[in-house]
């Protein structure tokens, strides 16, 4: 079992919420371009990539802890 199989059978036995950040990663043919030279590091696209994918699920789960500017 994959290590990302093995946090999502995790996370759904704890009953806690998982984001998968990886996964937005992924949705892209080179990835690489969100990291630093190091390969594991984001940049600030790659941090835009988490941003967005939080928001998404605080935005589908818990809407109305958000402030609306």
């Amino acid at each position: 079992m994959s290590q990302e199989a093995c946090k999502k059978n995790r996370a759904n036995a704890t009953g806690t919420r998982f984001i998968d950040v990886r996964g937005a990663f992924l949705e892209h043919p080179d990835f690489t371009r969100f990291l630093c030279s190091d390969g594991i590091q984001p940049i600030k696209e790659g941090h835009r990539l988490i941003c967005d994918k939080v928001l998404d699920f605080m935005r589908a789960d818990y809407g109305h802890l958000i402030r609306q500017r």
